[in-house]
C-alpha cells in the first residue's frame, strides 16, 4: 500500500512456505530425525535399516516432498526444498547420530588431561554410564532401565523448537531503504 501511495516501483516477491519440509525433517514422531533416532535406539540399527524405514514410511502421497530416487536408492533419499531437489546420502548417519567418544579418547581425558575440570567431567560421565548399565542389568527390573542417551538429532530438534519459539515471540519490523534524493526532484538518484 505504501509503495503504491508513494509511487515506488517494485515487484512483489512471493515466498514459498517451507513448513511442510521442516515438518518432514523434524516434526516428531514421524519425521526423518525421528526415524533416525528410532534406528539408533534399537542398538543394532544400521544406515540401510533406517533408510528402508524412511522409504516405506514416506512412500505415502501426503509426503510429496520425499522421493525415493531411482538410482542409488539403497543409500540415498531426496527432499524437494523450495530451491529444488536435494539428495541426501545416509552413509554414517546412525553412527554420527550417537555422537559417542571412543573409549580411548575418554581414557585420555580421564587420566592424562592437564585440565582438572575436564578430567572430572570425563570421570563423571563414565560413572553415569556404569550406573546406567548396572541398573539395566539388575534382575527383576523390566524395561527402561538406565538413562537414555540424547542423540544429535534430538538435540537439534530441541534447539530448532527453541529457535522457532523465540521467532514466534518477536514482532517483525521491516525497514525500507531508498537512495537519498537530495535535490527533491523526481528520478534524480
Amino acid at each position: 500500500e505504501v509503495y503504491v501511495k508513494e509511487e515506488v516501483e517494485w515487484n512483489f516477491v512471493s515466498y514459498e512456505d517451507n513448513q511442510h519440509i521442516i515438518d518432514l525433517i523434524a516434526k516428531r514422531p514421524i519425521c526423518v530425525l525421528g526415524l533416525l533416532d528410532e534406528g539408533c535406539a534399537t542398538g543394532s540399527g544400521k544406515d540401510s535399516t533406517v533408510l528402508d524405514n524412511m522409504h516405506a514410511t514416506f512412500a505415502q502421497p501426503k509426503y510429496k516432498a520425499y522421493t525415493k530416487p531411482k538410482k542409488s536408492s539403497d543409500r540415498t533419499f531426496v527432499l524437494s526444498h523450495y530451491a529444488g531437489e536435494v539428495v541426501y546420502t545416509i552413509e554414517g548417519w546412525v553412527e554420527k547420530n550417537k555422537d559417542e567418544l571412543s573409549p580411548d579418547v575418554l581414557m585420555l581425558l580421564e587420566v592424562h588431561s592437564q585440565f582438572e575440570r575436564l578430567s572430572e567431567l570425563a570421570r563423571a560421565d563414565t560413572q553415569k554410564k556404569l550406573e546406567a548399565a548396572e541398573s539395566k542389568a539388575k534382575p527383576g527390573k523390566r524395561g527402561g532401565g538406565g538413562m537414555k542417551k540424547k542423540t544429535v538429532a534430538k538435540t537439534f530438534s530441541e534447539q530448532l523448537a527453541t529457535l522457532m519459539e523465540k521467532l514466534r515471540a518477536t514482532e517483525h519490523h521491516y525497514i525500507r531503504c531508498l537512495k537519498p534524493n537530495q535535490t527533491l526532484q523526481a528520478g534524480d538518484w
